[in-house]
């Protein structure tokens, strides 16, 4: 086995992970090894349908003509629409993911028992349509707190809803 590829350095303030866990901890994990060609083949072709279309797709097109088969592509499984109750609210993040088939299917009986449930899962994903914007700002700059017109803020208060660790927001693009 060869030594991985030191990460380039990250522009300055854009980190996610540290340095040293990519370099590190990242090449450990057994995923690391596995052979990334065909998703990232599935990904390219998925991408650039949606270069070419994505600006004509409503939300639920967007995520049955991408986000749905990058997911699967990906090798997440996954439970669309599940209902999480929040402070006697209903809400819905639009996937809970899971680690594989098994999961998923342990988890459907389990819904309605946010805990439970989401306890099972890894992420929550919310997609909103093709280019849509994920933050918004008010008339005088400052970031607007509306989880019912801001997707960002949607994302975090599904994440405290939930509790689950990890979150994807996306417009597609």
């Amino acid at each position: 086995m060869t030594e991985p590829t030191p990460a380039p350095p990250p522009p300055p303030g854009k980190s996610l992970f540290s340095r040293h866990y990519l370099e590190t901890h990242l090449p450990r994990h057994a995923e690391w090894a596995e052979d990334a060609g065909p998703a990232f083949a599935r990904m390219a072709e998925l991408w650039e349908r949606a270069q070419r279309l994505g600006a004509t797709w409503n939300e639920n097109q967007t995520e049955t003509e991408f986000l749905r088969p990058a997911l699967e592509a990906l090798g997440w499984a996954f439970i669309p629409q599940a209902a999480a109750t929040r402070g006697g609210r209903l809400s819905r993040p639009d996937y809970t993911l899971f680690n594989d088939a098994a999961a998923r299917d342990a988890a459907y009986p389990l819904q309605g028992d946010d805990a439970a449930f989401y306890g099972r899962s890894l992420a929550i994903a919310e997609a909103k349509h093709w280019g849509r914007p994920l933050s918004r700002q008010s008339a005088d700059g400052r970031e607007q707190w509306d989880a019912g017109t801001n997707p960002s803020h949607q994302m975090v208060s599904y994440l405290v809803g939930t509790r689950c660790p990890w979150g994807i927001l996306t417009n597609g693009q």
